[in-house]
């Protein structure tokens, strides 16, 4: 498949414009939500729902243990990891088109693109160039990072007449930091671009993984295989050690995932009984009390009348002395 050019802007200034959602645009479509997802239009806080669509400047925000797969024009595919905030905008033919990237992560899978598509992506503190399929981005207040795991990006630094391109391959992570770009722009220092290690990749390819199973299978048939392919070729370049190793390292995550969870559920329960079995003690308690409350009511009623009783009896027994003196 032919691979096409496309423009990732990051802007020095992390800041969010509100402004009014487009709807007729079809900038993207939600098509997988995990956890707590939440969806701001025009500064309005909407139901994220699977299939709704996302106008320019819409607002995604996701919580921790959360994440939000969105699909623009059947050509990209977007993971919006946990704790990010990002922006979208359009993505059409002969037109440009946004995802800004104020905190956060994001993974991106491309398939296909117009001759003239743009793709921008706001963050912190770079412009890059994709020439590439997949590829995760993070950034900061402070500091942007493209790992790339198919094809390569141009990294363009500029601030007002000076500009640095600095290039990324397959299997590299660049980053830069805020406090960085006046020396790389006066040529003091280059960009710091290494390899990834066995252990990010690994954790990108789980990554992928993980988007493969939870998302491209519940794709339509006609966009599905597209991004089977993109995903396959990236994993092809795992050896069969490395996939193994990766493929135990993920089934161990699930079973202590699952682990925690049948604890926390196993201490939900306990804390359940226990609180039941408080409010049986209490309710006991109170049972107690009033029954010992209407037993000692009932014996100062029996004593007032056994009282009242000898104090008749008294009386009449004074009555009948006086009568028969």
């Amino acid at each position: 498949m032919k691979k096409r050019d496309l423009l990732l802007v990051f802007l020095i200034l992390p800041v969010l414009v509100m402004c009014p959602s487009s709807r007729g645009d079809d900038a993207a479509r939600i098509h997988f939500i995990v956890g707590s997802v939440d969806i701001f239009s025009a500064g309005k806080k909407v139901q994220p729902l699977i299939g709704g669509v996302l106008g320019k400047n819409d607002v995604v925000e996701t919580a921790q243990k959360s994440s939000c797969d969105l699909l623009f024009a059947d050509m990209m595919l977007v993971r919006i990891g946990e704790k990010t905030k990002a922006v979208v905008g359009s993505l059409k033919e002969a037109l440009d088109s946004s995802l800004n990237l104020s905190k956060g992560k994001i993974m991106l899978i491309f398939t296909r693109l117009g001759k003239d598509s743009v793709l921008r992506v706001k963050g912190t503190t770079v412009t890059i160039a994709v020439r590439g399929t997949v590829f995760s981005l993070s950034a900061d207040e402070n500091r942007s990072a493209v790992s790339v795991l198919d094809g390569k990006v141009e990294m363009e630094i500029r601030d007002n007449a000076r500009v640095k391109k600095v290039e990324v391959e397959t299997g590299f992570l660049a980053e830069l930091t805020r406090e960085l770009i006046d020396d790389v722009l006066s040529g003091k220092k280059e960009v710091p671009v290494r390899k990834l290690s066995v252990a990010e990749k690994r954790i990108l390819l789980d990554e992928l993984s993980d988007i493969q199973r939870d998302s491209v299978v519940s794709l339509p048939p006609s966009v599905r295989p597209a991004f089977d392919d993109e995903i396959a070729k990236v994993m092809k370049h795992e050896s069969a050690e490395q996939k193994k190793l990766r493929e135990e390292e993920a089934a161990l995550r699930r079973t202590l995932d699952a682990r925690r969870k049948a604890e926390f559920e196993a201490l939900k329960k306990k804390e359940e009984e226990e609180r039941l079995k408080k409010e049986a003690e209490e309710a006991a308690r109170k049972k107690k009390e009033a029954e010992d409350a209407e037993k000692k009511r009932l014996e100062e009623a029996r004593r007032a009348a056994a009282k009242k009783a000898a104090q008749q009896k008294q009386k009449a027994d004074r009555s009948t002395d006086t009568s028969g003196n």
